[in-house]
């Protein structure tokens, strides 16, 4: 029996994201300004959603937050919408801006990847 195909379980919500790409959350909070005014793709392990699914925030592992928002096309619907409840490691692309002491991120589709626990030999 051939190995399960572990991008089969990843949703894509609103336009398609290069998960490949991406540098770690943590990676970019560590320097911003490397970063800020750029396309960037990253990824991290989603810690919030927001009440209206058209944002969610990444952690980290630094004092610094990164919340990812939906961009909103002509009509002021949000580009995607995440479930509540999403759990996974999320890959997304977009410009980097700074607002406070909080990174935004802006994108049109975000890639998530349900993170698994797997069972542990008895």
């Amino acid at each position: 029996e051939p190995p399960p195909n572990p991008a089969a379980a990843d949703t894509t919500y609103g336009a398609a994201v290069a998960a490949a790409d991406a540098l770690p959350a943590s990676a970019v909070a560590a320097e911003p300004d490397r970063y800020l005014g750029r396309r960037v793709s990253v990824d991290g392990r989603i810690t919030k959603v927001w009440e209206a699914g058209c944002a969610f925030t990444l952690d980290t592992g630094v004092d610094t937050s990164l919340v990812v928002e939906a961009a909103r096309g002509n009509d002021g619907e949000c580009e995607w919408v995440l479930p509540p409840n999403t759990d996974g490691i999320a890959a997304t692309t977009g410009p980097l801006r700074v607002a406070g002491d909080t990174l935004r991120l802006s994108a049109n589709g975000v890639q998530v990847t349900p993170v698994r626990i797997s069972k542990s030999d008895p």
